[in-house]
Order: structure tokens, then sequence, then C-alpha cells
């Protein structure tokens, strides 16, 4: 059918530079029937237009699961990310993170320079860590805690085990430390560090140069700062 323009209005026919229009007939002033809402679902490695949903890396998230597979998370520079689950969390993130991971089962944290993670387990915990880098592991474990760390590193750990393994620390001169726990508690701290622990049960606090960190708890807190910070 022509329109006295010469428009075609059939439908699945158009003219030159126009596009067919649905089946009913359009007049002057008149409005085309809505186009159908079109779902999207993010692929693995897709990124959700105007959303941050995927199951690839590059997220900034936070998660939160009860899965017995536990959660994989992996970021890019520059996140702030927070896992919690009661399965186990694996974490790995780039430089400049901060990353807190808590479970009842299990964490392992690897992370580049200039990371500040802690980890509280019932389990155990295994951190690795590069130089410049603050951790702190709690654990109830038997077996003790076994921590590596890189020159210019502040490690805490709290363990209620007195197993003959127990805990071994490993500092360098010029370190300022103190202990206090009712279980047993191992601190190395750097210089120019101002730290206080409170808990009723155990606090590990590990802080960076020129910190001023106070930690009230009473079931445990595991705390660790940057340089320049003042926490409470």
């Amino acid at each position: 059918m022509k329109t006295p323009g010469g428009k075609t209005t059939d439908m699945g026919s158009k003219g030159i530079g126009e596009s067919a229009v649905t089946p009913s007939k359009v007049g002057k002033g008149q409005r085309k029937s809505a186009q159908p809402f079109v779902s999207v679902t993010a692929e693995k490695g897709g990124i959700i237009p105007g959303g941050r949903d995927t199951t690839a890396s590059t997220v900034v998230t936070g998660q939160e699961t009860t899965a017995t597979a536990g959660v994989i998370a992996q970021e890019g520079p520059s996140i702030i990310t927070g896992h919690k689950t009661t399965a186990g969390v694996t974490a790995q993130e780039g430089p400049s993170i901060v990353t807190g991971q808590e479970t009842t089962a299990g964490v392992t944290a690897q992370e580049g320079p200039s990371i500040v993670t802690g980890q509280e387990t019932t389990a155990g915990v295994t951190a690795q860590e590069g130089p410049s880098i603050v951790t702190g592991q709690e654990t109830t474990a038997t077996a003790g805690v076994i921590a590596q760390e890189g020159p210019s590193i502040v490690t805490g750990q709290e363990t209620t085990a007195t197993a003959t393994a127990g805990v071994t620390a490993q500092e360098s001169p010029g370190i300022v430390t103190g202990h206090k726990t009712t279980a047993g508690v191992t601190a190395q701290e750097g210089p120019s560090i101002v730290t206080g622990q409170e808990t009723t049960t155990g606090v590990t606090s590990q802080e960076g140069l020129s910190i001023v960190t106070g930690q009230e708890t009473t079931a445990g807190v595991t705390a660790q700062e940057g340089p320049s910070i003042v926490t409470g």
C-alpha cells in the first residue's frame, strides 16, 4: 500500500533508506509498536551492559557463599574485595589491593607487592607474600603456623596450640615487637609503629610504618593496615 507521500507501508517491504514497519499500518503522527525487550545473558568472561556481573576475571565485587566448592575470585589492580564463605576462598589479586578473607575451612591467599591481607581460619592458613606486605595468620590448628615473608614485612601469628611445632618467627634486625596473649602471640613490627591489642580471645595486629591502630573484640580480630592509617 502506498501512502500519500509514496512511502511503502506494506509489511516486509521498504523504500530506499527506510525500514519496514510493523504489520499495523502507521500514519502520520502515529507511533510504531515498541520493540520487544531483549534479555542479555553474560557468558563466561562477558559483562552485562550496564552491569558488573561476570564469571571470569576483572570483576569488582564481593562474594559471599556457602557453597562447598568455595569461591574463586580474580581481580585486577585497585580493587577492594571481600570474601566470606563457610567452605573456602581462593583470592588472587594484583597490586594495590585490600582483601580480607574469613572462612571456617581454609584460605589460600596469593598477593603481589603493597598488599594488605588478613586471613582467619579454624583449620589453617598458608600465606605467601612479596615485599612490603602486611599479613596475619590466626589458627587453632595443632600444627601451628608457618609464615614465610620477604624483606620489609610485618607478620603476626597467633595460635592456641602449644604443639611441638608451635610458631616459627623470623625477624630482621631493628624490629620492635610486643606480645600479649592468654594463649600465645608472636608479633613482629617494623620501626615507628604503635600497636595495641586488647581482646578476650586473641587479636593479631600487623601494621606498617607510622600507623596507630586499636582493636577490641570478644572473638578474634585480624587487622592489617597500610602506611599512614588511623583505625579503631
